[in-house]
């Protein structure tokens, strides 16, 4: 049943929508000013959205009911039977890659612009 005078629920999705617009709005600032090229651009964009993507959830979970977790500690790749090991196998995978793909794209971004000084 709906309750319209849902104070805490309210305050709940005010702090989830304040946390992943906060990660758009780092998104959209480094790309429209950080004087940079498009491959630090990207990395840097990257590196924003996997480590939101990873470390999002035990944000919102410490701002709304005080928790303190790091849900990426439960990693666990033999076990994707409970959601918590699922969760924490997802977030690795995506943290992980994300800094891969990340330190590629620096490398490149260094490589041309040091090849753009010459």
């Amino acid at each position: 049943m709906w309750s319209y005078n849902d104070v805490a629920g309210m305050k709940a999705g005010c702090i989830i929508a304040f946390v992943f617009v906060l990660a758009a709005w780092l998104i959209f600032f480094d790309a429209r000013y950080l004087n940079a090229n498009g491959f630090i651009k990207s990395a840097i964009i990257v590196l924003t959205a996997s480590v939101w993507t990873a470390f999002a959830d035990d944000i919102c979970e410490f701002l709304i009911f005080g928790t303190r977790q790091i849900t990426i500690k439960s990693v666990n790749f033999s076990d994707w039977t409970s959601n918590i090991c699922v969760n924490a196998n997802v977030y690795a995978i995506v943290l992980v890659s994300g800094v891969i793909i990340a330190s590629i794209l620096f490398v490149a971004g260094g490589i041309k612009a040091f090849a753009n000084k010459k």
